[in-house]
């Protein structure tokens, strides 16, 4: 059974590549635009893993965090996001399984998702 990812980010360009990604993996993957979206989203279906930005102005990161951490979660949390320093003494209260920092070299990631298997992801 594929991977279902929730991918959050208000660049267009990004939830595209982000796509791309999940395709050449065979993943499925459902994107959001901004943190209401995703909540919404939430709501709605659950996920493996969710990677969200931190600054977005329809609903930033935190709001997802926030609902992630209220209602609880099976999904691995990742942050994608350039302003990682700014935020590393807020991002510390959630269970946050991996940073990854803007720009980003999506070749590096695509390597690293390939590593995961189901077992890494519950």
């Amino acid at each position: 059974m594929p991977l279902k990812l929730l991918i959050i980010d208000d660049e267009p360009l990004l939830l595209e590549i982000w796509k791309a990604v999940c395709g050449e993996l065979n993943w499925e993957c459902v994107i959001a635009g901004g943190g209401h979206a995703a909540i919404e989203t939430l709501k709605q279906h659950e996920f493996d893993l969710v990677i969200t930005d931190i600054r977005m102005p329809k609903g930033d990161g935190f709001v997802v965090l926030d609902y992630l951490h209220e209602h609880g979660t099976n999904a691995r949390i990742y942050v994608c996001s350039g302003y990682i320093d700014d935020e590393t003494a807020a991002l510390s209260r959630y269970n946050i399984q991996r940073i990854i920092r803007k720009p980003f070299s999506f070749a590096e990631e695509l390597k690293y998702f390939r590593s995961l298997d189901r077992s890494d992801v519950p």
